[in-house]
């Protein structure tokens, strides 16, 4: 009994970490930076979170300052400019919608799903959303850094 129960456990923590392995890409909210319909260009912001180490001081048992490394984690805001003709616009339920008449209805600041193509979204996933939302769908990104000032050391 415990031989089996010890098989059925190993044989389903393969199954899921297969399953975890094989999972697409999870969706993104992203935040529209802007439209430019003459050279059809989409901004899309979103923020990434970075690491740094930095030297924190610190009283040691025997009482002197001590400098000890310390992970430091900070959100940067990314732009991302996306050509027109490599996006794919949808709803939530899942209709076509023409590039070119839904960028121009979203505006600054909008909130939009952005999924990598091919990925899809759950019933489920979808539910979270309001009918109106549009779905982006993108090839894999590589962010640029934001307009705007430095963040603060």
């Amino acid at each position: 009994m415990r031989l089996s129960l010890l098989t059925l456990f190993c044989c389903g923590l393969g199954l899921a970490t297969q399953l975890h392995a094989q999972s697409p890409p999870a969706p993104q909210v992203m935040g529209v930076g802007g439209y430019d319909a003459a050279s059809k260009v989409l901004s899309l912001n979103f923020t990434v979170m970075l690491t740094r180490e930095v030297l924190q001081r610190q009283t040691a048992p025997d009482g002197k300052l001590i400098a000890v490394p310390v992970t430091v984690f900070e959100e940067s805001l990314r732009r991302q400019d996306l050509n027109l003709a490599d996006l794919k616009f949808s709803n939530v339920a899942g209709k076509d919608l023409n590039a070119a008449d839904a960028a121009k209805k979203l505006k600054p600041g909008q909130a939009v799903v952005v999924l990598t193509m091919g990925a899809n979204l759950s019933k489920l996933q979808r539910s979270l959303y309001r009918d109106d939302a549009i779905i982006i769908e993108v090839k894999p990104m590589t962010p640029t850094p934001a307009q705007g000032p430095p963040p603060a050391p």
